[in-house]
């Protein structure tokens, strides 16, 4: 990667918590990665029947009139927790019908998904980006693959912070989001606060395995507005199928539910800096995998 333009990454992510990287997967690598997709949800939907009786698991459950309620008792189920580095689908539930909601959280680490790993590991420009904005020893925590589904099936994503999430001391999560469709408005694209990497972390997600217990602590009292499509302060981050965006822990972002007839999925990759940082002990992920992406 030139030089000028590692630079400009910096100086905008500095400035705005988010960069995006144009054409960060070129077309063959796309629809690699499409195939990928393809093989990782076999590979789910196959595992959740041979080695969990097929039961499914819900994100949250939608009926006609009644806002959607998530419950977060998922996040202590061995199911979910056993997905750091594994292939399992997630579901939701809205009017009745069950639709996939993600597939996670190991796409990355799966030797049968060796396009997924291709993303992070030996990737030049991941590299030169991720150093360039001060990551010395970075690992992707986790890697999920959202369909985004269309008419209505593409649930809302309320505004939030990613480290609330992926919690370490001090702060360092940071996340690749990469479109395998365009991304727009029509299709229920991300939505962004820029600048607002700057706000302090306004939540963390506490996770107590022993007495089966999640919840959210406020630890500071920052404003986060609520998000209205297409109303300030929230910009959309209309992108093209194979350009990444690469933001900050502290982004806050969020996009509606997709009405529309097209699907808008997308892959996201998160990562955390271990040198010289603390991995909280309430995060959901109890153990980080030990695979950096460069020396």
């Amino acid at each position: 990667m030139p030089t000028n333009a590692v630079r400009s990454i910096r100086a905008e992510y500095e400035k705005q918590g988010i960069v995006t990287l144009k054409e960060f997967l070129d077309p063959r690598s796309l629809e690699l990665v499409r195939e990928d997709v393809r093989a990782a949800e076999v590979i789910a939907l196959k595992d959740l029947v041979v080695n969990w009786g097929g039961k499914k698991v819900a994100f949250f459950t939608e009926r006609r009139g009644e806002k959607g309620e998530s419950s977060e008792n998922f996040v202590l189920t061995p199911y979910f927790q056993s997905s750091r580095d594994r292939v399992h689908v997630f579901f939701e539930e809205i009017e009745g019908r069950l639709a996939v909601n993600r597939l996670g959280h190991g796409l990355h680490l799966h030797p049968g998904l060796p396009n997924m790993g291709k993303i992070v590991y030996g990737n030049e420009r991941l590299n030169a980006a991720l150093q360039d904005i001060g990551y010395r020893a970075p690992v992707c925590l986790l890697s999920v693959y959202i369909p985004k589904l269309p008419r209505g099936f593409g649930s809302e994503v309320v505004p939030h912070q990613e480290s609330t999430f992926a919690h370490t001391q001090p702060l360092s999560a940071c996340v690749l989001w990469i479109a395998l469709e365009d991304a727009t408005v029509e299709n229920a694209c991300m939505y962004g606060l820029p600048g607002s990497h700057k706000l302090p972390l306004k939540f963390v997600s506490k996770v107590d395995l022993e007495k089966k217990r999640r919840g959210y602590l406020q630890i500071n009292d920052t404003d986060i507005p609520a998000f209205e499509p297409g109303a300030a302060p929230y910009v959309p981050l209309e992108v093209k199928a194979g350009d990444a965006l690469l933001f900050h822990g502290n982004f806050v972002h969020c996009s509606p539910r997709n009405v529309s007839p097209r699907p808008r999925p997308a892959l996201s990759f998160q990562f955390i800096e271990t040198d010289k940082t603390e991995f909280s002990a309430f995060n959901w992920i109890k153990a980080v995998n030990s695979r950096k992406l460069y020396d």
